[in-house]
This record gives C-alpha cells, sequence and structure tokens, in this order.
C-alpha cells in the first residue's frame, strides 16, 4: 500500500520552542493587545480580511506543493534512500525472480519445440536433420540419467 504524503493540515502544528521564537511574538505571559476604543473598526476588520486573504494564498501554494511532491513520489525516493539495505532486498529478489522466470520460461520453450519437431520426422528434406538432432537429445537424457 502506497502511502499519502502527509500535508501540513493532517498533522498538529508544532509550537515553535523559545529560541525559535521572534522576540515580538506574544508569549503566555503577554496577552495580544485589545483594540482600543478610538480605532475605526472597518480598518481592524479590512486588517483581518487581508490576512485572512494571505493565509488562503499561502495554503493553496502549500496543498499545490503537497500534490506536486505526492505526482513526484518523493516519499517513495526519500523511503529509500533512507533505507538501503531495502534496495539491496528489493534488487536482489528481483534478480532471483527473473533468473527462476527465464528458466522455466526457456525450459517450456524448449519442451514445445522438441514437441513440434517429433512430429516433422517424416518431412524428407528436413527429416533426417531432425531426427539426428533428436537422436542427441536422447543421448544426453540417458547420460544424465
Amino acid at each position: 500500500m502506497r502511502k499519502r504524503f502527509v500535508s501540513s493540515i493532517d498533522r498538529p502544528e508544532r509550537r515553535p520552542m523559545p529560541a525559535e521564537r521572534p522576540a515580538d511574538a506574544p508569549t503566555a505571559e503577554t496577552k495580544p493587545e485589545s483594540p482600543s476604543p478610538g480605532t475605526n473598526t472597518a480598518e481592524q476588520l479590512g486588517a483581518i480580511l487581508a490576512r485572512i486573504e494571505e493565509l488562503h494564498t499561502s495554503h493553496r501554494t502549500l496543498e499545490h506543493m503537497a500534490k506536486t511532491l505526492e505526482q513526484g513520489e518523493f516519499y517513495d525516493l526519500l523511503y529509500n534512500y533512507t533505507r538501503p539495505w531495502r534496495i539491496v532486498y528489493t534488487n536482489l529478489l528481483a534478480g532471483i525472480t527473473r533468473g527462476l522466470g527465464i528458466t522455466i520460461g526457456a525450459t517450456v520453450v524448449f519442451a514445445v519445440v522438441v514437441l513440434v519437431l517429433r512430429h516433422f520426422v517424416t518431412l524428407p528434406l528436413i527429416g533426417a536433420y531432425i531426427a539426428n538432432l533428436l537422436d542427441l537429445v536422447d543421448q544426453h537424457r540417458s547420460n544424465i540419467r
């Protein structure tokens, strides 16, 4: 089963450590400033709407980046890069499977060719050649047993 790329929406937000927090960021000790009674509510709403639009734009950008990384199979690349023994195991298993497949396939094809050639022994032109070939195969079989 292929794992899906986890976007920032799927995982909880990580809170920055105190050393990472900007100096002007509010902390637990300081409360955000409440609007003063003389400020214009329309200006505050405009600022809030501008901030929401900015967040929405950055969210669309992040989602686009997440989809692009998922389509590029970036997760699979990182997974294989961080686990080199998995690559060795996968390639070893693939090599063994190919070797067995080629061996079994060649055996089946050769057996079918021999069965077909046995029916052509009676042909006048190539019958003698095929008979000699079948005699060689029979001699080889008797030497193996």
